[in-house]
């Protein structure tokens, strides 16, 4: 932990949001997107989080919360949200899902404040300074030090504008970039269009065969990921679900089985979807296979808009809601970061969404008949709210949750203020009857963050069973060199940064063969790395792993858990725009790099590598599944024999 003197330094602050080296002076440097450190005035804030991660996180999911319960005109903000009865809209908000991983960015930057707050409680600046082209940051900054009486000065020469980034990628897409600056409405009316567009060849199949349905399990699950051979030879195998779909048909167990459409290489359109839908039910006796957009017609569509109308009207009658994004104990309003996604939640494409996946969902699950047990795939996305509303709704009995992943500590979309657990209000947050978690370190994370325990119960990891016969490190042929395998992200700027690191270090390294595999949405050219001793594979992982002594894994790849658990030594990145998102975090025996230096310092020990791995399993891992067995025993042996 960084050690912090009060009054050893000056107390000016230098507030430098760059990744270039800062200047020095009579200042204290504090490290907006950097892990580096120069001497002792520098403090990092992306460390700063990581040594006071417990504080800081409680304190953001707090802040969700209270803004869900502030009072507006004598009611709620939930309550004034509410959409059907029982169910508020604010469940199905950004600000809600705070997903950091992916749709809302601007998170790190409220976490860092946060942290800023409660260093200025140790240090007291007499003045700031900040250098930066983050123009929302400067708003927030500028208020709150205004309001403290303390000096406050902006340098806009340095750093890097990552909205100007942004832009510049959009302009790759010139549509993508028109899209960017149209009015939320017309956002959302444009992404209501494209969506029937691309979904109608789907519509009504299967509808009338789930009315008479004989199934009494139903899951829900993205329609992607599934075995190439398999589905072409008209067998279901989903990556996320594998032996146990197989383990249901083996026992006759009639299951209904809800598919997201998720366009990808073998369905690339919903007509290729469909084709595949179709031939599951044709081949599958103890299957129903129905994708969610056989609800659209045009009675729906109308619901949709009905529903996005309504939305719009209660946002516009809460003009006055940025006064309460203020945070109470430090008086620091984070409407400047949060407004975006308010706005795209209330009118925009967000909106849209939500709406559409309420009405599909109860256009299915009303015509589905009673179901004794539901799963689905859990990330704690808005539709999944609409979905545990609608299945509650019509009826339906004990629905759990499936987190078919890793759970992050900093992935804020699993955790909640404990006063989300404890509402009794008719409006309260639609949860799972359980959530079924795949291993320990899962379950402690879900636990320690105040996820109700008696909800929850183990299950093997069914994505990461063909982890239960890797052994990687076993009978490798002497090379006279390293295999390195870099694994990199779906995030364009993680896998930029990261490849710009490689190219670092392979000019200073010998005796390494670079391996790259990249990210199948974020590829990666050789032209990038032309060096002989560099090659792009996509390959599967864990074939990938037998060839390979070591992993550089980038910030938040899953695959990083498939090389700790097959025995691999794991080098994770950290990007100081963002939190440590790797899922081994904490984890014993990994070692975290804060840049290119970092990363060459233990490339060049790279022979005397610790693996000592942390003592628990990550994963329940064994391939005749008997956790799942159990759990799906449970509901299917209290059903009489005529029903299954």
């Amino acid at each position: 932990m960084q050690d912090i003197t009060v009054n050893q330094f000056d107390s000016i602050w230098l507030i430098w949001d760059d990744d270039n080296a800062p200047p020095e002076g009579g200042w204290r440097t504090i490290l907006w997107r950097s892990f580096n450190k120069n001497g002792e005035k520098v403090i990092s804030m992306p460390q700063f989080i990581e040594d006071h991660a417990d504080i800081i996180k409680k304190r953001y999911l707090a802040y969700i919360y209270s803004l869900g319960e502030s009072n507006i005109r004598h009611t709620k903000l939930i309550d004034h949200l509410e959409i059907r009865p029982g169910f508020s809209y604010w469940w199905m908000t950004l600000l809600n899902e705070k997903c950091n991983v992916s749709k809302s960015l601007q998170i790190p930057d409220v976490l860092k404040v946060m942290a800023l707050h409660l260093l200025s409680k140790k240090i007291p600046p007499s003045k700031v300074i900040l250098i930066s082209k983050n123009k929302t940051l400067k708003k927030t900054l500028y208020r709150w030090f205004k309001k403290e009486g303390i000096p406050f000065e902006w340098d806009y020469k340095y750093g890097e504008n990552r909205a100007e980034a942004k832009h510049f990628i959009l302009k790759k897409n010139i549509l993508r970039c028109v899209y960017s600056i149209l009015p939320c409405p017309l956002k959302a009316a444009i992404s209501l269009l494209f969506y029937i567009i691309k979904r109608w060849p789907l519509r009504g199949e299967g509808l009338e065969r789930l009315k008479n349905s004989k199934a009494f399990i139903t899951f829900c699950s993205y329609f992607d990921n599934l075995d190439r051979i398999s589905t072409e030879n008209g067998r279901f195998f989903s990556y996320y679900w594998t032996v146990l779909s197989d383990f249901l048909n083996e026992r006759k167990i009639h299951t209904c089985w809800i598919q997201i459409f998720i366009k990808d290489g073998l369905n690339p359109t919903a007509r290729e979807a469909k084709a595949h839908i179709d031939n599951f039910n044709r081949n599958q006796d103890f299957q129903l296979h129905i994708p969610l957009d056989c609800a659209i017609s045009l009675s729906t569509v109308l619901s949709i808009l009905y529903d996005y109308i309504r939305i719009c009207v209660k946002g516009l009658r809460m003009r006055g809601i940025r006064e309460h994004f203020i945070e109470k104990d430090s008086g620091i309003n984070f409407w400047f970061f949060l407004k975006d996604d308010w706005r795209a939640s209330m009118y925009g494409q967000v909106a849209m969404s939500n709406c559409i996946f309420l009405n599909l969902f109860e256009n299915v699950l009303r015509h589905l008949p009673e179901q004794n047990l539901g799963f689905y795939l859990q990330e704690n996305q808005a539709w999944e709210m609409a979905y545990i509303y609608t299945w509650k709704r019509y009826g339906h009995k004990t629905l759990i949750a499936v987190p078919h992943s890793t759970v992050r500590y900093w992935d804020l979309r699993y955790f909640y203020d404990p006063g989300v657990y404890t509402q009794n209000d008719k409006n309260r947050m639609p949860l799972p009857d359980k959530v079924a978690v795949n291993g320990q370190v899962s379950l402690n994370m879900l636990r320690e963050g105040g996820f109700p325990e008696a909800r929850l119960v183990e299950v093997e990891a069914l994505r990461y069973l063909h982890l239960a016969a890797t052994s990687p490190m076993d009978n490798k042929p002497f090379r006279g060199h390293t295999n390195l395998l870099a694994v990199t992200d779906y995030n364009p700027e993680f896998t930029k940064k990261q490849i710009e690191w490689l190219r670092y270090v392979i000019q200073k390294t010998a005796n390494i063969y670079y391996i790259i595999k990249p990210h199948p949405n974020c590829p990666v050219s050789k032209d990038e790395l032309p060096f002989n001793n560099v090659e792009i594979s996509y390959l599967p992982i864990e074939r990938l792993l037998k060839t390979c002594d070591l992993v550089y894994a980038g910030p938040t790849t899953s695959a990083a858990v498939d090389a700790y658990c097959s025995g691999l030594p794991v080098i994770c990145m950290i990007d100081g725009n963002s939190l440590n998102l790797s899922p081994l975090r904490n984890m014993q025996g990994v070692y975290f790099v804060r840049s290119a230096d970092e990363l060459l310092q233990v490339l060049s020990n790279c022979n005397s590598i610790n693996t000592k791995k942390s003592p628990e399993p990550f994963f329940n891992i064994d391939p005749n599944i008997p956790l799942w067995k159990a759990l799906i025993d449970q509901y299917v042996n209290a059903i009489p024999k005529q029903n299954h």
